[in-house]
């Protein structure tokens, strides 16, 4: 002053005090006296911010955890002072951060027991404190004793990664794969247990690869003495029927299996098929064992309409009454129909006779062939290739020559039937003495493929395909012997391959086969045992579907016969149980994959399902565990979408409870491929709590219930705003955390706004936690926006915190990049003037002053 001489401390550039303005006003530090010093917690000392006992940080705003009076609950070190970060520094044995649990890990292993070896290697849990084993990067241990490596490592201090892909152990000390092979983990197989064992299911590998569903099974008992169970099972999709028996013949509806007439044909059905508008069944004679094609009308109310005995000059196929279809071997009759002729084949003692007869039911046409012409005297399953390269129409035969299987094309060309056989095909898996084929057992046509299933003298099953659209052998093809230009059809083997699972002295009965998923159904027939249904791949000819039929006490199931309705995605199987015949119903359609293979128990989680063979059929159901349903919606020709239904309880074990599919009601899928069902996961806390809304960060989420699946979820949310990362954006650090990715945004949420996740992609947490991200400053708020004073001469407001805050009022403190002054004044009432205060300017960083 001009009459002192002392100095007057300005405030321009900073908050100065003392004799010499060399010192900072009390709340204030820093070289420039601009930076605040908490009240209560520091005090201002020359330029420094002296912190008080428990308090930390620069500006003292950090405090230590604990009572003011113990701090850290007595047991660590608080990190006090302006050079420190207000944290415990535990002693030791004492965690959490106000190091209140105790935890030694000598008391861990002593619990584990004092012998155990190797030695257990447990640890205190950092956070909880509580006892597990040891699990970091000095080693990654685990079982009942902490003394066995974490499956996925290995090596003499558990640190060593195995390659075993997540599906298996490896050796403690030298790493090789030991696959898993249970129910609950799956059965696995290759160096690197990458891939499912043969006979087992993706994406889990835990169930059988079973694509053929037992959906229904039908009694079809008559009271008639004379009734046998060797029939057939033929079905009219246009009317939607099947038929059986024949003493009497038994017709039931196809979508619900109820009976809608039955009526006596005087004999046993032994053969039959669906024509223009009759159906034709080759009837035997109990009595004389003569064979006769009776025409059925179709429909609703089917009468006979009229009857065929066999023709002149046909083979003699009487049989005694005692002697079964099987050992009939020499023997083969059947009835087919192209367009509107129909066709009685009867082969017997050397001969073939194929007869015609024309819509009325006249005969037009005949024709015989002897076993040398053939080149066949054992005759065992035929097929008819119409339309396409098989014009006229083509039936082929299978069966075989002496030792040699056989196949030989017939031509129907009208009254004049020329014939085409093929003679020894070189076919390399048939070429070894100990492995050659014997016979052709059966064949089903899918052009531009027909499929041969061989039987080996080994005992095993050679499935061959062969194409008929190829005018001549091609790379990795090879010629089938044999030329009959008058047919103009060309033969070439495509591939084949030995079936995986047909044991030894298997004999095939029956096959056909499934346009829509480019398969055949194949029966066969193995030693003292119950018949065995494979689902093959008609290209490849690899197996993906296997069913064993059932045994009952010391009777087994046999199939009879066997065909498909591709409408309702049926196979219909006649088998018998002793002399009990069944109609059984088989699912042309299987789920093959669920997509997330977990459910939150909630409910509300989209599935996808793919299944193979699916058609629309109007009434598509999901068929949860315990009897729960929901619509399913069929959204493209693989794959339908459903909603988890809520549940109380979660899965047992990590494969789940089968979930299936319905196309009808009360048929189902049984092929358990297997749905988890998981808790809701619930988030405890976030750090950091705030993010700017253009720089992307990790965000740690602690809480529990996490489980590490394709699907792991965060979500930052707000009102009618959502922003969602999943893959390498969500990442499983252990079952209670959980590290986010907060992704750039369109600009900051409003308040109030969260961070949930979810395990399955759909059902998220709903714990409520706050995550704020925050905008551009915007204004300013005061942080006691109103001061209560006691009047004075000389009146002390302390300090009065100013915060930038953005559209949605977050405090943007450090996002901020600006400095701004800030200047205050105080008014009396309605005055327009001014008093003067000692510190009317500061200046504002990080978004406060």
């Amino acid at each position: 002053g001009a009459l002192t001489g002392l100095c007057n401390c300005t405030q321009s550039d900073g908050y100065w005090a003392g004799l010499g303005c060399l010192v900072c006003s009390d709340g204030w530090w820093g070289e420039h006296c601009d930076q605040v010093c908490t009240v209560g917690q520091g005090l201002s000392v020359a330029q420094e911010c002296q912190c008080l006992s428990g308090f930390a940080r620069p500006g003292c705003d950090a405090e230590c955890p604990g009572p003011a009076d113990n701090r850290c609950n007595g047991h660590g070190t608080c990190q006090d002072g302006s050079s420190r970060d207000g944290t415990c520094l535990c002693d030791k044995h004492y965690y959490r951060q106000d190091c209140s649990v105790y935890c030694n890990p000598r008391d861990c292993e002593a619990a584990l027991g004092p012998d155990t070896y190797p030695a257990p290697h447990s640890q205190c849990n950092p956070y909880t404190g509580q006892c597990e084993c040891q699990d970091d990067a000095e080693g990654h241990w685990a079982g009942a004793q902490c003394n066995s490596c974490v499956d996925g490592y290995w090596g003499l201090l558990c640190t060593e990664r195995c390659a075993c892909s997540g599906h298996g152990s490896c050796g403690w000390l030298d790493g090789v794969c030991k696959c898993f092979a249970d129910a609950v983990r799956g059965y696995w197989t290759a160096e690197d247990c990458s891939v499912c064992s043969t006979g087992y299911m993706e994406p889990l590998c835990t169930t059988r690869n079973i694509a053929i569903s037992r959906a229904k099974e039908v009694p079809a008992l008559t009271m008639d003495p004379g009734a046998d169970t060797e029939s057939v099972v033929i079905s009219d999709e246009y009317h939607k029927l099947t038929y059986t028996g024949g003493l009497p013949l038994l017709v039931f509806r196809s979508d619900n299996d109820t009976l809608v007439t039955q009526f006596s044909l005087g004999g046993m059905v032994r053969n039959g098929c669906v024509g223009t508008t009759h159906l034709l069944l080759l009837v035997e004679d109990l009595v004389t064992g003569t064979d006769r094609m009776v025409r059925v009308t179709r429909g609703l109310n089917p009468t006979v309409d009229g009857a065929t005995s066999s023709p002149a000059g046909a083979p003699d196929r009487r049989r005694r009454r005692a002697q079964t279809l099987a050992a009939a071997s020499s023997s083969y009759s059947a009835v087919f129909a192209v367009n509107t002729n129909s066709y009685l084949l009867m082969f017997a003692e050397g001969t073939l006779a194929v007869t015609q007869y024309d819509a009325s039911g006249a005969q037009t046409a005949s024709s015989t062939w002897s076993t040398e012409t053939l080149g066949m005297d054992v005759l065992r399953h035929h097929a008819i290739c119409t339309g396409g390269t098989c014009t006229p129409p083509v039936l082929l035969l299978a069966g075989s020559s002496g030792t040699h299987w056989q196949v030989t094309a017939v031509s129907l060309s009208g009254p004049v039937i020329r014939l085409y056989a093929l003679l020894d095909p070189q076919i390399p898996d048939c070429q070894d003495p100990v492995s050659m084929c014997m016979a052709a057992g059966s064949l089903t046509v899918m052009e531009p493929l027909f499929v041969v299933a061989l039987e080996a003298a080994r005992g095993g099953v050679v499935m061959l395909s062969v194409n008929m659209t190829s005018p001549g052998p091609e790379s990795g093809s090879v010629a089938m012997a044999g030329t009959d230009p008058a047919l103009d059809l060309k033969l070439v083997v495509r591939g084949s391959k030995v079936l995986e699972g047909a044991s030894a002295g298997t004999r095939v009965t029956h096959m056909v086969s499934d346009a829509s998923t480019q398969s055949v159904l194949l029966v066969t027939q193995p030693v003292g045992q119950p018949s065995v249904v494979f689902k093959v791949n008609a290209t490849t000819l690899e197996p993906f579907g296997i069913m064993r039929l059932r045994t009952r006490g010391s009777t087994q199931e046999v199939v009879q016969s066997l065909t498909v309705d591709l409408t309702l995605r049926r196979a219909y199987i006649l088998s018998s149980l002793a002399s009990q015949p069944l109609m059984v119903t088989l699912l042309l359609y299987s789920v093959t994959s669920i997509h997330p293979p977990l459910a939150d128990v909630s409910g509300g989680t989209e599935l996808t399902m793919t299944v193979q063979g699916l058609v629309d059929l109007g009434s598509t159901s999901c068929q949860f565990a315990d009897g729960l349903t929901t619509p399913g919606t069929v959204v493209s020709h693989d794959q339908i979408k459903c909603v988890a239904p809520y549940v109380n309880v979660t899965s047992s074990d990590c494969q789940g409870d089968a979930l299936e599919l319905s196309l009808t009601s009360g048929l189902k899928t049984q092929n358990l491929v297997g749905l988890r069902r998981i808790p809701t996961p619930a988030v405890l806390s976030v750090l950091p709590a705030r993010g700017y809304f253009t720089t992307p960060q990790w965000v740690e989420v602690h809480g529990y219930g996490f489980i590490d699946a394709e699907t792991l979820t965060c979500r930052f949310l707000a009102a009618g705003h959502s922003y969602s990362v999943t893959g390498s954006g969500a990442q499983l650090v252990t079952t209670t955390q959980i590290n986010c990715r907060q992704p750039t945004m369109s600009g900051p949420l409003p308040t109030p706004s969260y961070l949930e996740v979810s395990i399955d992609g759909t059902v998220f947490s709903q714990s409520l936690i706050r995550y704020d991200v925050v905008g551009p400053e915007l204004h300013l708020e005061v942080e006691t926006p109103v001061l209560v004073l006691q009047a004075q001469r000389r009146t002390s407001l302390g300090n009065v915190t100013v915060f930038t805050l953005d559209k949605y009022d977050h405090q943007v403190l450090g996002y901020t990049g600006e400095t701004y002054e800030v200047a205050a004044a105080v008014y009396l009432g309605n005055s327009t003037q001014n008093n003067s205060l000692a510190a009317q300017r500061t200046v504002m960083s990080n978004g406060q002053a």
